[in-house]
This record gives structure tokens, C-alpha cells and sequence, in this order.
């Protein structure tokens, strides 16, 4: 048996980490966070 989630729900979690301005993380996405971080591992050479 396979479980879905509604369509909804995948829309919804890409504008979360997308699209949407986080105040905590100074009003940047959660992938622009994440990508910088990552960059920055890269750079370290970590």
C-alpha cells in the first residue's frame, strides 16, 4: 500500500524552504542559509 500526501503539502514545503523569508535567520530563505553554509564548508576544505 502506498501513502500520499496531497499535492498541497509538497507546494507548501517548497515555498517553506524556498520562497519564504525567515526572521530568525535575518530575513533570508532556508535554502539561501543552507547553501552558504555549505559553501563555506567547502571553502574550509572540511
Amino acid at each position: 500500500m502506498e501513502i500520499r500526501s496531497p499535492k498541497g503539502i509538497g507546494d507548501y514545503f517548497r515555498f517553506y524552504n524556498h520562497d519564504r523569508l525567515h526572521q530568525s535567520l535575518d530575513y533570508q530563505t532556508l535554502v539561501m542559509v543552507y547553501n552558504k553554509g555549505k559553501a563555506s564548508l567547502a571553502s574550509s576544505g572540511v
